[in-house]
């Protein structure tokens, strides 16, 4: 069993029960991404608990059914909630006082070292793309269940003279599923 199901939670309460008592650890903070766990932070009284919510995890392929139950739950006793982008804090800031938009952004400063080229030459491209026909058509980031695969399918069928790359990891679904 994964996660913070019924089959994992009496297993590890009574662990981080013990390691806290261990470690002599009075006050705890729970900080949460996912709010299965609240059970698990309940369970060693946190004095402040942050809910970091980066992605709409009931929309997962596989998400449980008591997740919004959950959630509901989780909104009611955070003492602070963190949005991963602008539409998930659009959909918590209307349920808790206290909530704020991170945005997902890159390491600039690593980024920038990648200097362009002078004016007027031409990006060196990307071996594995090089091949391929123009116009190429991008996304960068987890390509998974959220996906329409149909659409995707779709717009490939219906203009083949495209190139279509996606950039990232295959999670969670099989990757000879994608069009």
């Amino acid at each position: 069993p994964v996660g913070f199901g019924s089959a994992v939670l009496p297993v590890l309460q009574p662990m981080l029960a013990s390691l806290l008592e261990a470690e002599g650890v009075a006050d705890t903070i729970g900080w949460l991404y996912t709010p299965m766990a609240l059970p698990l932070a309940d369970s060693v009284s946190p004095v402040l608990i942050v809910y970091d919510c980066m992605d709409e995890l009931s929309l997962f392929l596989g998400a449980p059914p008591e997740l919004l139950l959950m959630e509901q739950g989780l909104l009611h006793r955070a003492d602070l909630v963190f949005t991963g982008g602008v539409s998930l804090y659009r959909s918590k800031r209307e349920r808790h006082p206290s909530v704020h938009c991170f945005p997902s952004s890159v390491e600039a400063a690593h980024f920038r070292r990648a200097a362009p080229p002078p004016l007027g030459e031409p990006l060196d491209e990307p071996a594995d793309q090089a091949v391929l026909p123009r116009p190429r058509l991008g996304y960068s980031g987890v390509t998974d269940e959220r996906m329409d695969l149909a659409l995707i399918a779709a717009i490939a069928d219906a203009h083949p003279e495209w190139s279509i790359v996606l950039v990232g990891p295959v999670v969670k679904i099989d990757p000879a599923t994608l069009p």
